[in-house]
């Protein structure tokens, strides 16, 4: 049916090319928000999460890995004044001097831990600002603390009011595996550019 052609490979390996690098999408609808989902990724929509005392303002996207179908990390928008807060990230004013030991940084934000405080650096930036630190995370999520991996976050705040935050898991400490790269966690930021 098909005569032999020495170009139908290169046809048939450009379809495969161009179809892996597509991914999906995902939608924020509260904010109107589309973000490129990583090949590696697949999300749904966090319907059960009391994330802030008001929820109605902040909407979440948790990936999960193809692979494992395991928790991968979040994206959130929220137009809660108090929502950074409550997910750790704060301004270096709102610490008294002799409380932290990490030096203020372009940012002026600061992840927390439990176990420790890190400074936010920038992170993409495109036609926004956003920041980011690799901290410490406890993926077990026992009822005490323990630093088992570490996770990346990151934030940015537009002057609509709204913010976004992702927290993801980088590197299991437990058997030393790779879980979400960074380039990974820039697709879904880079994605925010088109706002």
């Amino acid at each position: 049916m098909f005569k032999k052609s020495k170009f139908l490979p290169i046809v048939i390996c450009l379809l495969v090319t161009t179809n892996s690098f597509a991914g999906s999408v995902a939608e924020l609808t509260k904010f109107g928000v589309t973000v490129r989902v990583p090949p590696s990724l697949f999300t749904k929509k966090d319907k059960k999460a009391k994330l802030t005392t008001s929820n109605d303002r902040t909407q979440c996207l948790r990936f999960f890995f193809k692979a494992t179908k395991k928790y991968a990390g979040e994206l959130c928008a929220s137009s809660n004044p108090d929502f950074l807060l409550d997910r750790s990230v704060i301004s270096y004013d709102l610490i008294p001097a002799h409380a932290s030991s990490v030096e203020r940084s372009e940012s002026d934000l600061m992840a927390m831990s439990p176990i420790s405080q890190y400074p936010m650096e920038p992170f993409v930036n495109q036609n926004f600002k956003s920041y980011g630190a690799i901290i410490d995370c406890d993926e077990i999520n026992d009822a005490i603390y323990r630093a088992t991996s570490s996770c990346h976050i990151a934030v940015a705040a537009f002057q609509s009011g709204t913010c976004f935050y992702s927290n993801f898991i980088v590197k299991s400490h437990i058997n030393g595996s790779a879980r979400v790269l960074i380039e990974d966690i820039k697709i879904l930021w880079s994605s925010l550019a088109a706002m």
